[in-house]
């Protein structure tokens, strides 16, 4: 895959991956031509593996879940996914196992799959935990009446821990829809994504994707601005400059991260 030169300055993901298992001699994989981070994330989240593959992948070189799905992502897309049965299959030799958080399932479907095998709600917690440590999610995402690579399954109590962290980052509603859009998403998991960031500190990687995202030609209007028309007048007013204009301006400020300057245009403090 051919990238402009500024999109080369992006996020170079294999050099802090390269690294190695003494006990299988694994090493993390390193593609052979540099993709981008967003690439490796969207190459998993349209992959029928789980965040429980993830972890466990992410487990075999010590890293967390978030850089198992970029390792995911980097063998599908350099074309060594078969070599992910084998991994995940070293990582359960090695004792790695996901819990039920790990499955993105709620507590009502926990009482349906204790109800189905008739045994315990935390039973069925565990069993299920099992199926897709063993890489059987699909069986249990049938048992609950759906296909897992086309529902979305959500741990809730994961995405507002997410969503929390983003709030308190000063990322905006336009940043979460410019990172959405690389990924082939929407807003709301593009702050789920920025919220995953700072949580595993990977904080700096952000406006290199947002960078990114710009250079694909995502961007923002007045309409994912938090203002009212009102705002509008006064930005105009204070630009010397008409109303569709203050508002095209707004959007053009907001794509590029500069939501203090309109802030300070309406004599807001931003944050």
């Amino acid at each position: 895959m051919t990238t402009r030169t500024g999109r080369r300055r992006g996020i170079r993901v294999a050099l802090a991956l390269m690294l190695t298992t003494s006990a299988a001699g694994i090493v993390a994989y390193q593609p052979l031509v540099a993709q981008t981070e967003s690439d490796y994330v969207s190459a998993f989240v349209n992959s029928a593996y789980t965040y429980c593959d993830a972890k466990l992948v992410g487990a075999v070189w010590g890293m967390d879940p978030y850089e198992g799905k970029i390792q995911i992502g980097m063998k599908i897309v350099g074309g060594y996914a078969e070599n992910l049965g084998p991994l995940l299959q070293t990582s359960r030799n090695r004792g790695h196992a996901c819990e039920w958080a790990d499955t993105g399932l709620a507590y009502s479907d926990a009482e349906q799959l204790g109800q189905l095998w008739g045994i315990e709600t935390w039973d069925a917690k565990a069993r299920a935990a099992g199926m897709f440590t063993m890489g059987n999610s699909g069986e249990v995402y049938g048992l609950l009446g759906g296909e897992g690579d086309e529902q979305d399954w959500h741990d809730p109590h994961m995405e507002q821990t997410a969503l929390d962290r983003f709030w308190a980052s000063g990322y905006s509603y336009c940043d979460a829809k410019l990172l959405g859009e690389l990924y082939g998403t929407d807003p709301y998991q593009g702050k789920i994504e920025i919220g995953n960031k700072v949580g595993v500190g990977l904080v700096a990687n952000i406006p290199l994707l947002l960078n990114e995202s710009r250079g694909r030609g995502a961007s923002c209007e007045w309409n994912d601005l938090p203002y009212g028309y009102s705002d509008a007048q006064v930005l105009a007013a204070a630009w010397g400059m008409d109303v569709a204009r203050a508002k095209a301006a707004a959007g053009d400020l907001a794509t590029w991260g500069r939501i203090d300057v309109i802030a300070a245009a309406l004599g807001h403090e931003s944050h």
